[in-house]
């Protein structure tokens, strides 16, 4: 009973040490686009990128956001779950692209004036008991970033704190056309 006892604190002190992790992110060198949209505070700058407005719909979609720490501080240790900003992708109602995050303690380290890129990728879910699983099944497993005819209304949104911040979020929306 005592060696259970013992086996079960070591697995929960190795679970909580591993749930709450500190990590730097390497510099990314962010590739040049048409800017679509822009937000700002006094901490941050995001800027929403995509090569064009109406999509074909053999064509895939391109677009990605950025995310640049402009404070006073030479770096920022932000707090939050992975990843710490995504996409929502929405078409009359229905969500094609969610912000999914996994609810884990991260500490990331921005450098001041580093751009670090997100790309637009298919994060999200469904049910298989759904009529429409088929669907679903066949968007989410093709890699290349393709969307059914229609307008669709992209939020790239952040979710994090800061040590001045209970809940930090900007965001930035956009919308764009497969024809």
């Amino acid at each position: 009973m005592k060696r259970k006892i013992i086996f079960l604190a070591m697995l929960f002190l190795v679970f909580t040490l591993s749930s709450c992790q500190k990590e730097n992110n390497a510099s990314i060198i962010a590739r040049e686009g048409r800017q679509v949209a822009e937000t700002s505070d006094e901490n941050f700058r995001i800027i929403l990128y995509s090569e064009k407005d109406i999509y074909s719909g053999t064509e895939e979609v391109d677009i990605w956001a950025t995310i640049e720490y402009i404070g006073s501080g030479d770096t920022i240790d932000i707090y939050s779950g992975e990843p710490y900003a995504g996409f929502i992708v929405e078409s009359d109602g229905v969500t094609f692209i969610s912000n999914l995050a996994y609810k884990l303690l991260k500490t990331t380290t921005l450098e001041k004036g580093t751009i670090y890129e997100f790309p637009l990728k298919k994060v999200g879910g469904f049910s298989n008991d759904a009529e429409d699983a088929d669907f679903w099944r066949d968007f989410y497993s093709e890699e290349k970033m393709l969307f059914p005819t229609g307008e669709y209304q992209l939020t790239f949104l952040t979710d994090f704190y800061t040590d001045d911040s209970v809940d930090f979020q900007l965001s930035v929306e956009y919308q764009f056309e497969v024809s």
